[in-house]
């Protein structure tokens, strides 16, 4: 193998080892992000109900004296001289349309929370397990292509013995092994992620983009 050939293999592997590291603090970010957007999500129909709710109580007091009201006004006259209450009657049937409106709100309010709760939680443990393979699977196989780039330099600067090569190469083995169960691993755990925040998209946001599997390794063949 030529000099140059070996210095490009090389650099190709720190290549990945960059790319792994700027992968796992994209997608870190990114699973923040996310959380913040769905608890904001969250706070946001929280404060829906708690208004929605207010205003049930509020308008059950307008209908409670609109009707009152109209009472009054039908009891205020006499067979001979029946009351005109057309002005009570339509304001009491205004109160308890408004009142089934606001009613109406808040059972809207209420299901939209609960359905995003059910959701976020279902997304979170799909996070989570996406959060411990970055922290655990991606940091070893930063750490296994670190030492692995050390070998290979030496070995190419020729500051190494035959024995120090072979267990190069050995380690090397266990890295690629690695690198693929991480992919594996994070393949699976993007794809979850992403199905779970695709669903917890609201209006005028866009989800955020997990990348689905790691760089290319240069010594893979088709």
């Amino acid at each position: 193998m030529s000099p140059t050939v070996e210095v490009r293999a090389i650099d190709a592997l720190e290549e990945l080892q960059t790319g792994l590291v700027r992968y796992a603090d994209q997608a870190q970010a990114t699973l923040a992000a996310i959380a913040r957007e769905v608890q904001r999500t969250l706070d946001w129909l929280e404060e829906r109900q708690r208004h929605w709710r207010g205003e049930v109580q509020r308008r059950q007091e307008e209908v409670r004296l609109t009707l009152a009201a109209y009472q009054r006004c039908l009891n205020s006259g006499d067979r001979d001289h029946p009351p005109s209450c057309g002005r009570e009657e339509l304001a009491f049937l205004d109160a308890r349309r408004r009142l089934a409106q606001a009613e109406t709100e808040e059972r809207m309010a209420t299901q939209a929370r609960q359905a995003v709760q059910a959701e976020a939680e279902i997304y979170a443990r799909d996070a989570s397990r996406l959060r411990v393979t970055l922290q655990t699977e991606t940091v070893k196989s930063i750490e296994v292509l670190r030492s692995k780039v050390t070998v290979l330099r030496s070995y190419a600067s020729g500051g190494i013995t035959a024995g120090g090569v072979l267990a190069g190469a050995l380690a090397f083995g266990a890295g690629v092994v690695i690198g693929a169960a991480m992919g594996r691993a994070g393949e699976d755990g993007s794809s979850a992620v992403r199905s779970r925040s695709a669903r917890l998209v609201w209006p005028g946001t866009h989800p955020a983009r997990i990348p689905s599997r790691h760089p290319r390794h240069p010594l893979e063949h088709d």
